[in-house]
């Protein structure tokens, strides 16, 4: 092999590490997007559930409560989370009429708020 050869393999070798490496970062970066949009749903949702008992549930704070947990599925779809994205999509459509639901489907579903954030406080502890 010549040094020009060899030269030229180097570059495509580090050409294809700096992909993977932006690929792993692009990755990181979405898995990160996604964990923020769950605690921002959960948090969220926590907060109106303390808040419940002092005022009636408000229709505007049930598509607020909506719109958080269907961006976190879309975030966890794009980072390749698909289990994360069903639950967080079921939680979203939840809301839109929670009193639709029963406390059996919501314990079926999966999708009760304790064990949303039993699922996000591994992620954010690490």
């Amino acid at each position: 092999m010549t040094g020009f050869e060899i030269i030229g393999a180097l570059s495509g070798i580090i050409a294809i590490l700096a992909t993977m490496k932006s690929t792993d970062d692009r990755e990181n970066e979405l898995e990160t997007s996604a964990l923020k949009a769950l605690s921002d749903a959960v948090t969220s949702t926590e907060k109106y559930l303390s808040l419940e008992n002092k005022r009636s549930a408000s229709v505007d704070a049930n598509y607020e409560l909506t719109n958080a947990w269907h961006k976190a599925s879309l975030l966890f779809r794009d980072a390749g989370y698909s289990d994360m994205q069903k639950l967080c999509q079921i939680k979203g459509n939840y809301w839109l009429d929670p009193n639709a639901w029963t406390d059996e489907q919501v314990q079926k579903s999966g999708i009760k708020l304790k064990e949303m954030r039993e699922r996000l406080n591994p992620a954010l502890s690490s």
